[in-house]
């Protein structure tokens, strides 16, 4: 007796409301994985710009406190109020 083994067959999508015809039934479910890709990668993209926004603002900090720690004359205005003068 011989077997053979074939793949499963793609689970069933029902078609939406608003697709009617057998082609956009066949149609619709290509769509999901560009779409999961899009958002993966649109993800990845903010994650890397506020990566690149946390450093640079680490860098700012740190050049700032190393100015500061060395009394360099940067004519900063760090008085942020009136009243901070001291």
């Amino acid at each position: 007796m011989r077997t053979t083994l074939r793949a499963a067959p793609p689970p069933r999508r029902r078609c939406r409301g608003e697709e009617k015809s057998k082609a956009a039934c066949r149609c619709a479910p290509q769509l999901e994985p560009i779409a999961s890709a899009v958002a993966v990668a649109s993800a990845v993209a903010v994650a890397v710009a506020v990566a690149v926004a946390v450093a640079v603002a680490v860098a700012v900090a740190v050049a700032v406190a190393v100015a500061v720690d060395l009394d360099l004359d940067l004519d900063l205005d760090l008085d942020l109020h009136p009243l901070v003068r001291r």
